[in-house]
């Protein structure tokens, strides 16, 4: 084992490992005024375009600094490529350039990213995916050299495509995650599907297709291992596990604590009803097959979908608080007898999810980004499920102090001023009034509290997308904002400028980049952890392999435990904070 510690802002100069001074304790500040400055203009281009609505955070080019690749949100309606790109490499101080010639994705006809090191040679491969039946051809493995990006059809992965009368249709994938889930040391990688696409309509709303699994066999080649699945219908749902659920976004995360990655897909249309009206009965019984999946890893490829008794497969909460709905009797009038009673349909529309220990007791929890109209008021809010640290989760928004905002498409998790306890920031989508990028701090109960932009300098409103990245390197995650189909705004964290803190990134191990690893620290507010993982979220706003920690007033961290993806853990035991902490395996 090696370790580095690296000091912010100094381009990887070494220092002596350990705490390099004497550690001291102290009160968490806060800051008194915005808590972002807006630093687009310095830092990025002036003459490129930046409407590219679902960025990632990657550092294409392994040299230490996080870069970020984009790709559009919209159709091409407005006369632009939907498929064009926008690759930002980080320069390191303080500075992007555009990459994109350079990255070999300028011409990728390709809708989704994900990224991962898949023959551990040190930099982040690339699973590219298809929203339409554009790129078919290029959809499945590219691999990386020196922070190029080239496509390679012989790695055995392929495109699900059917015949729809006259037309062929196309998988859309929609979110995907790379994780090692046979423990061999290398990345798998699960796919989830929307619809079907074809060359007239966008999607046909027709059953959609299997989320995928694909083995990586070690040799640059991948096999489907879908059947390891296993059902993907619902249990009340009268139908076939031949077909999936309409994916909409993926979170890895080893949420039972044994040591192995399990993975959360949220669904579109959970429980939506078909109806029926009052004075309409029907005999189709509600589309219960959308609720959203909770894949169990049980090790040797067998996979349980625990979402029902891990109480996440969707809730009855609604804008209005709505618990329940009226449920649906299918009787005499269809022929029936006795009747078949369904629960009342459940609402709910995710997006993006993401594990994280929000409350440092040691075992992860989650949100759901949720998409919730107005005129349903049985749709779900964004959920945040609490952790009971028995397999089931409480869902706990409202207790927590969420708001309800009509659309929500990327909740993420981030230490903003370093306190040691993680925040939530929000995007908003529809109404351009109210859908401000929504901050919730966290206080020391566990509370959320919503900060306006006049208290956080993000005066956003209409987000396609965010991500974070520590672009100036100083030790703190930036917010990279995108608009709309115009803009995309960077902002500089300062925050967390008057407390302390940590980072940790790893080196080498297996999957060598770290996948499946977590890193413990314990600090003022406990115990954080950190969760490293390689593809997550709608359209996969991939968070940052540097893991960052909050010291709030304290200098140093009393330990620091990496448990690596095949269990072995290394403590480096009292370090001191302001640095970037290498850890080599």
């Amino acid at each position: 084992m090696m370790l580095l510690l690296l000091a912010a802002c100094s381009g990887g100069s070494e220092k002596d490992s350990g705490a390099s001074e004497a550690c001291a304790s102290g009160p968490a500040t806060t800051l008194n005024g915005p808590w972002f400055t807006d630093v687009t203009a310095s830092a990025l281009e002036a003459d490129l375009t930046y409407g590219f609505g679902r960025p990632t955070v990657v550092d294409l080019d392994a040299d230490g600094f996080d870069d970020i690749v984009a790709t559009r949100a919209h159709d091409g309606t407005h006369g632009e490529d939907p498929f064009a790109k926008l690759v930002l490499r980080n320069q390191g101080d303080g500075t992007f350039v555009d990459w994109t010639a350079e990255s070999g994705l300028a011409d990728a006809r390709l809708g989704l990213l994900v990224f991962g090191d898949l023959d551990e040679d040190g930099d982040p491969d690339l699973f590219g995916g298809t929203i339409s039946g554009v790129g078919v051809d290029q959809a499945g493995i590219w691999w990386n050299e020196g922070g190029r990006l080239t496509h390679d059809p012989a790695t055995g992965y392929a495109v699900e495509q059917i015949a729809c009368g006259d037309l062929t249709c196309t998988e859309v994938q929609i979110t995907a995650s790379f994780l090692d889930l046979d423990e061999d040391g290398d990345l798998d990688l699960y796919t989830g599907a929307w619809f079907w696409s074809d060359a007239e309509t966008d999607t046909r709303y027709n059953p959609p297709p299997r989320d995928k699994l694909w083995e990586n066999l070690g040799d640059g080649t991948f096999d489907e291992r879908t059947g390891r699945l296993g059902d993907q219908s619902h249990p009340l749902s009268e139908t076939s596990d031949s077909f999936g659920r309409a994916a909409m976004g993926v979170a890895p995360g080893d949420y039972d604590n044994d040591g192995d990655l399990d993975l959360f897909v949220a669904n579109y249309g959970a429980g939506r009803p078909v109806g029926p009206a009052p004075d309409e009965p029907t005999c189709e019984p509600p589309r219960y097959w959308d609720q959203d999946l909770f894949w169990r890893n049980d090790e040797a490829w067998q996979f349980a979908n625990v979402a029902d008794e891990a109480g996440v497969a969707a809730t009855v909460r609604g804008p209005e608080a709505i618990q329940e709905e009226e449920p649906l009797v299918i009787g005499a009038e269809c022929g029936l007898d006795p009747a078949v009673t369904y629960p009342g349909p459940i609402g709910g529309n995710g997006f993006t999810p993401e594990f994280a220990d929000f409350d440092n007791d040691g075992d992860l929890d989650l949100i759901v980004g949720q998409i919730a109209h107005a005129d349903y008021v049985q749709s779900d809010r964004t959920l945040l499920f609490v952790n009971r640290g028995d397999g089931t989760f409480s869902e706990e928004s409202l207790e927590r102090g969420l708001s309800w905002r009509e659309d929500e498409k990327h909740p993420s998790w981030v230490d903003i001023d370093h306190d040691g306890r993680l925040d939530l920031a929000i995007t908003g989508f529809r109404d351009e009034d109210v859908n401000w990028l929504a901050v919730y701090h966290q206080d020391e109960s566990g509370q959320f509290t919503f900060l306006g932009p006049d208290e956080t300098g993000l005066d956003d409103h209409h987000q396609e997308g965010l991500v974070w990245v520590d672009y100036d390197n100083d030790g703190d995650l930036d917010a990279y904002v995108a608009e709309d189909a115009e803009n995309a705004k960077l902002y500089r964290n300062d925050a967390a400028n008057v407390n302390n803190w940590l980072a940790v990134r790893l080196v080498g191990g297996r999957p060598a980049d770290g996948t499946g690893a977590r890193i413990e620290v314990d600090g003022p507010t406990g115990t954080q952890l950190r969760e490293i993982t390689s593809g997550n979220g709608h359209y996969n706003p991939q968070v940052t392999k540097t893991a960052y920690f909050g010291l709030g007033g304290d200098t140093c961290a009393s330990d620091v435990r990496v448990r690596w993806a095949d269990g072995e853990v290394t403590s480096l035991g009292e370090t001191a904070g302001g640095q970037i902490v290498l850890v080599e395996r």
